[in-house]
C-alpha cells in the first residue's frame, strides 16, 4: 500500500502533467498553429488596414491634385504652398508603409509564436516535470507571456490606432468626407472632382483667391496627416517600444538605441572620415 502511494506521489502526478504538457505543445504545432497563420483568422485587422490604406492613398491623391492646381497658377505665388503639399506626401508614404508591415507581421508573428516559441515553453516546462529545475519552469513562463505578447502585438496596436482615428474622425472627414472605398476608376474620379471643386473654383479666378484656398486646404492637409501619423505611426511605434520593455522585463535584455550617433552631426562626421584626405589619395583611388 505505502509502494503504490509512493508510486502515485512520485510517478503518476509527473506523467498526468508530461501528457497534459505534450497535448498543449500538439495542440500548438496544429490547431493553433493553423489558426494563428489562416488570413482568415485577421479578417477584421486585415479589413481595417485595407481600408486606412485606400483613404491614405486617396488623401495622398488629393495632395498631390491640389498642389499641381496650385503649381500652375501664374507668377508662382503659390509655388510654396504646393511644395510644402508635395512635402506631406512623405509622411503619407510612411503611414502606408507601415500599414503594410503590420499587414505581413500577422501571420508571421503567429507562425513564430505556435511553431517555435510555445513548443520551446512546452519543452522547458517537460524539463522541469523531470528534473525539477525551477530555473526551466521559469523560461517557459518568460517564453509563454512572449508568445502570447506576440500574437496580440499587432491586432491590439491596431485596434487602439483605429480607436485613435475614430476619435479624430471629424478632422479626417473635413478633408475626405466623400471618399469611395472602390477600385472603380469612374467612382475615384466621380470623388476627386467633388472633393476639390470648390478649390478649382476659387483658383480660376485670381492669384490671390488661390494663395487663400490653398492655405485652407493646406491647413485641412496637415490636421488629416497629423491623425494619420498619429494613429497609424506613433501608436505602432509606442505598442513596440512596451513590447521592447516587456522583452528587457523578462528577459533581462538590456536594449538601448544610440538616438545620438543617427543625428546628423554624427552622420557627417562619419561621411569626412570615409572621404580621401588630400587630392592626392583622391586621384589614386580614382585610377
Amino acid at each position: 500500500m505505502m509502494k503504490l502511494k509512493q508510486f502515485v506521489e512520485t510517478y503518476l502526478k509527473k506523467i498526468i502533467a508530461s501528457i497534459l504538457v505534450i497535448a498543449i505543445l500538439l495542440c500548438s504545432i496544429t490547431l493553433l498553429g493553423k489558426i494563428f497563420t489562416d488570413p482568415q483568422t485577421y479578417n477584421k485587422t486585415v479589413q481595417s488596414i485595407d481600408e486606412k490604406k485606400a483613404t491614405v492613398l486617396g488623401v495622398s491623391a488629393a495632395i498631390a491634385g491640389t498642389a499641381t492646381i496650385l503649381a500652375a497658377v501664374p507668377d508662382d505665388s503659390t509655388t510654396p504652398l504646393a511644395q510644402e503639399m508635395m512635402d506631406l506626401s512623405t509622411y503619407l508614404a510612411l503611414v502606408v508603409c507601415i500599414l503594410v508591415l503590420e499587414k505581413s507581421l500577422l501571420t508571421v508573428l503567429g507562425a513564430t509564436s505556435c511553431y517555435i516559441l510555445l513548443p520551446i515553453s512546452c519543452l522547458l516546462t517537460l524539463g522541469f516535470i523531470i528534473k525539477k529545475n525551477h530555473a526551466l519552469l521559469s523560461w517557459a513562463i518568460k517564453i509563454c507571456i512572449f508568445a502570447i505578447a506576440l500574437l496580440i502585438l499587432v491586432p491590439g496596436s491596431m485596434k487602439l490606432s483605429d480607436y485613435i482615428y475614430e476619435i479624430n474622425q471629424t478632422t479626417e472627414e473635413a478633408v475626405s468626407e466623400e471618399i469611395v472605398q472602390s477600385t472603380e476608376p469612374e467612382e475615384e474620379i466621380a470623388w476627386y472632382l467633388k472633393l476639390w471643386n470648390t478649390v478649382t473654383e476659387t483658383i480660376k479666378n485670381t492669384a490671390e483667391a488661390a494663395i487663400e484656398s490653398g492655405q485652407e486646404a493646406l491647413n485641412r492637409f496637415i490636421d488629416s496627416v497629423s491623425v494619420f501619423v498619429i494613429a497609424y505611426c506613433a501608436i505602432p511605434i509606442l505598442t513596440v517600444l512596451l513590447f521592447l520593455g516587456l522583452v528587457k522585463y523578462l528577459f533581462g535584455l538590456n536594449i538601448t538605441i544610440n538616438y545620438k550617433a543617427l543625428s546628423p552631426e554624427k552622420l557627417r562626421e562619419k561621411r569626412k572620415k570615409l572621404m580621401p584626405k588630400n587630392k592626392e589619395e583622391h586621384l589614386s583611388l580614382d585610377i
